[in-house]
């Protein structure tokens, strides 16, 4: 079995190079197709997200769980992947069939149709992808590199290819290309471990539990898609490129993260089969204490700096994200926690019913809410939309967590970090606020402040047992090369 620093490293790579080579790309495809392209274009994408959600279901968590449960024995993984791939198959194709009917009789679809059909390229792809089958025999390796790989000559071609404002249909277009060239390599590398069949195909075998954790990512995305497509009938392209700006380094950093839960599904799983549960409950308390380390700098720094992230990153046109993404960033620590709870321990646990009844109360909470706030705040009101129903989400998660196994939940020292945390915010929204430098050099100096600040915090202060553990692995590594 592979070592989870391993699993996570290749992971890691994996899901951050989803972001930050299309990251990379931003700051170019923003200003030369300008705000209304660009929100156009995500408006779209967020509709045939939509429905790879719907084709999807709850393919990717189940998939992941039984995968994990049987990769010691062929014959019944070889079984349970027939089975889980083809009900995402039958599903794909009626999410297909519904997605044309309507481009043909929705308006407003109707004006984005050919950004639409190609859209649908992505969406028949996807379920090709099966990623959830190597995420659960914990094999990163290949997969990874030969994603990297793809999406490295994705940004070369978006520099080449990608001109002018015209240009937005191929840029949506290569996009999509990066799934179609995954998806046909997986497949290709997946025939090399198992053999697939179609015969003796059961589909009541998880049909139940694909749909009803399908159930849970539809009625999430009914505060986080759906906030995109609703802004976007609403309003207008503009504000759904602001609202898209201000998600994008959000969803840079939430990647490293669901990078770590990703790889921890399939070995909390491993550890409740095998009854582990002291095991169990200290991983769950090293990703607190992971999530801590990692998310409260972010969080700070990107709030804070925000003006200057935004204008160096995308240009003056796109200023009206300033705001929704001071909003969003704080998502990092309260989606952070909730993917410990429902991914690490309702999954494993197969809570998934009250995962979906959570999520049913989240889903209701986002439609009220962005019937209520978006037509009057905009794209501001979209990411508060967003905000209020994680928080409900994660603290409907707690209650259900709590109760079905005994684990210890930091409440004091997210309180602690959050008291130490109000200092170093006042500090340097002075400095960003009234110091008339260059956003490039205000944000070098700003990062160094908080990092450094929390760095003797952590360190010093409250000795965190990861940097401690960190920091000692570190000395003896170089006191063996003295030696």
């Amino acid at each position: 079995m592979s070592s989870l620093k391993t699993n996570f490293a290749y992971n890691l790579i994996l899901t951050l190079s989803g972001y930050l080579f299309t990251f990379i790309t931003f700051p170019y495809v923003s200003r030369v197709l300008g705000v209304d392209n660009i929100g156009a274009v995500n408006f779209v994408d967020s509709i045939i997200n939509y429905f790879v959600l719907f084709s999807m279901l709850g393919v990717g968590s189940v998939g992941i769980r039984e995968i994990a449960k049987y990769k010691d024995n062929k014959d019944d993984l070889q079984e349970s992947f027939r089975d889980i791939f083809l009900i995402n198959f039958f599903f794909t194709g009626i999410a297909i069939l519904i997605l044309v009917c309507l481009i043909f009789f929705v308006p407003k679809f109707q004006i984005h149709s050919h950004l639409l059909f190609i859209g649908i390229i992505k969406l028949m792809f996807n379920f090709c992808l099966v990623e959830w089958f190597f995420t659960g025999i914990e094999n990163f390796k290949f997969i990874t590199v030969r994603s990297t790989i793809i999406k490295l000559v994705y940004v070369v071609s978006v520099l080449l290819l990608v001109k002018n404002r015209a240009d937005f249909e191929i840029y949506y277009f290569l996009t999509c290309l990066v799934v179609v060239v995954n998806a046909i390599l997986n497949w290709s590398y997946l025939l090399r471990i198992i053999k697939f069949k179609i015969k003796g195909f059961n589909h009541r075998r998880y049909v139940k539990s694909i749909t009803v954790m399908g159930s849970y990512m539809i009625l999430t995305s009914m505060y986080v898609h759906l906030n995109v497509a609703y802004l976007g009938f609403v309003w207008d392209e503009k504000e759904v490129g602001y609202y898209t700006t201000a998600t994008k380094l959000y969803m840079l950093f939430l990647s490293v993260f669901t990078a770590f839960t990703a790889v921890m599904l399939p070995r909390m799983t491993t550890l409740l089969v095998d009854r582990k549960i002291k095991e169990f409950q200290d991983k769950i308390i090293q990703s607190f204490n992971f999530l801590i380390l990692f998310s409260f700098p972010i969080i700070v720094f990107t709030t804070v700096f925000a003006y200057d992230i935004i204008l160096l990153l995308a240009g003056k046109e796109y200023l009206g994200a300033v705001v929704p993404m001071q909003i969003i960033m704080p998502l990092l620590v309260i989606i952070g926690i909730e993917q410990i709870l429902v991914i690490q321990i309702l999954m494993p646990l197969k809570k998934d019913k009250t995962i979906m009844w959570n999520s049913l109360f989240g889903g209701v909470l986002g439609v009220v809410l962005n019937i209520v706030l978006v037509h009057y705040f905009k794209s501001i009101g979209s990411a508060v939309v967003w905000l209020f129903c994680e928080t409900l989400i994660l603290a409907l998660s707690l209650f259900y967590a709590k109760k079905s196994i005994e684990f210890t939940f930091p409440y004091k020292e997210l309180l602690k970090q959050i008291a130490c945390t109000l200092p170093i915010i006042a500090v340097t929204f002075y400095f960003s606020k009234y110091f008339g430098i260059s956003s490039v050099l205000k944000l070098i100096i700003g990062f160094i402040i908080i990092y450094t600040y929390y760095f003797v915090l952590w360190f010093l202060v409250f000795r965190n047992p990861l940097l401690i553990n960190l920091y000692q692995k570190i000395t003896s590594i170089v006191s063996l090369k003295n030696n």
